[in-house]
């Protein structure tokens, strides 16, 4: 995976590469340092990159329209800003510009930061509907391998299902089905398998899901679609796929919640199963935002409740976030705390030592 850090401050540098050496040294990783807008842009034309870290108090940037800049020269990669500004105006400028994720530096480094890379590289494909080239990422790598991330479930202590994000060509879907098929015995009797698709699929799935479950032998009680928030809309055509697609059995989530993207409307019209509230919503419990973070969980859990839906929160890679997310009354959580994404074959092994963190 290669990563390209965009930071005009040779101390916070040295402490990010440092941070992930053991990535860096086994060679799961490749960072390159650039010090002005202008290199980086210069290097997105030359080299193919999975994600940007990019600060935006550049000495010839241009502040958060640094975001603009790079998405215009690589509309595929996926970018998160580090920077040392918390400002709730700023990050939500960076999104709209084209940021996957907005964190604050010194806050996550080694294996939480590249946590949140991977997540970044992942909703970015998911964004985009097709994965840039086969390794980039835990949800497109070889063609075909993926990488799968059991979330917990609380109230009983143990792990609830297994998240997989899904691009590129609708045969990954077989791929992840038929996985899925192969872990079934002792301790996966109860296990749901949660696939995140992109929007552009759900005309053709609509048509296919049913016979796809039938192949792989599994069965649609046991599949849950995720798709982003921001992508679904009310319209007709949408409803009726999804609808279709519910009607097969399978469960519909909404993920990416957060406040720019929680429209009540969606929840009322949709119909679905399940909220994920998104990881940047998670991210903000541990910042200067964190009381209105904690609302807006609060008020999911509210909404999931009276509507009955379930709600798992995404991201979660710290203790602290564990602990207030679970004060306020969540119980489902996926994320670094708990469980690194792991390859299919790995998952089996991965699932019976049980979730890291479940003592708060």
């Amino acid at each position: 995976m290669g990563v390209l850090l965009l930071e005009d401050s040779p101390a916070d540098s040295r402490l990010l590469v440092e941070s992930l050496r053991d990535q860096t040294t086994s060679g799961n990783l490749v960072i390159q340092t650039v010090r002005r807008l202008a290199d980086a842009l210069r290097e997105l034309k030359r080299f193919h990159f999975s994600c940007v870290l990019v600060d935006l108090g550049l000495p010839d940037g241009e502040g958060v329209r640094n975001v603009a800049r790079i998405r215009e020269a690589d509309p595929n990669v996926a970018i998160v800003v580090l920077t040392g500004l918390a400002d709730e105006r700023a990050a939500e400028e960076a999104f709209e510009l084209g940021a996957q994720d907005y964190l604050i530096k010194g806050q996550r480094l080694g294996d939480e930061l590249l946590a949140f890379v991977r997540l970044a590289i992942a909703k970015r494909h998911s964004q985009v509907g097709e994965a840039t080239t086969p390794a980039d990422t835990d949800a497109a790598a070889a063609g075909s391998v993926l990488s799968y991330q059991p979330w917990v479930d609380l109230s009983r202590g143990s792990f609830g299902g297994v998240h997989v994000g899904l691009s590129g060509e609708i045969s990954n879907l077989s791929t992840a089905l038929g996985a899925f098929r192969g872990w079934h015995g002792p301790g996966f009797e109860d296990v749901t398998l949660a696939m995140s698709i992109p929007a552009n699929w759900l005309p053709r799935l609509a048509s296919q899901l049913a016979a796809r479950m039938g192949q792989a032998d599994v069965k649609p009680a046991k599949v849950a679609l995720r798709l982003e928030a921001s992508e679904i809309g009310i319209e007709p055509s949408m409803v009726d796929n999804l609808r279709t697609l519910r009607a097969t059995g399978t469960q519909i989530w909404l993920e990416g919640w957060r406040p720019a993207t929680a429209l009540l409307e969606r929840l009322v019209e949709l119909p679905l199963d399940g909220i994920v509230i998104d990881a940047r919503a998670v991210d903000a419990i541990t910042r200067d935002a964190q009381e209105p973070a904690l609302r807006f969980v609060r008020a999911t859990l509210a909404l999931g409740g009276a509507l009955g839906l379930d709600v798992i929160a995404d991201g979660v890679a710290l203790a602290e976030q564990h602990s207030r997310l679970f004060m306020v009354g969540c119980t489902q959580m996926q994320g670094a705390r708990f469980c690194q994404p792991e390859p299919a074959e790995e998952l089996p092994a991965r699932w019976r030592k049980g979730a890291w963190g479940l003592e708060r």
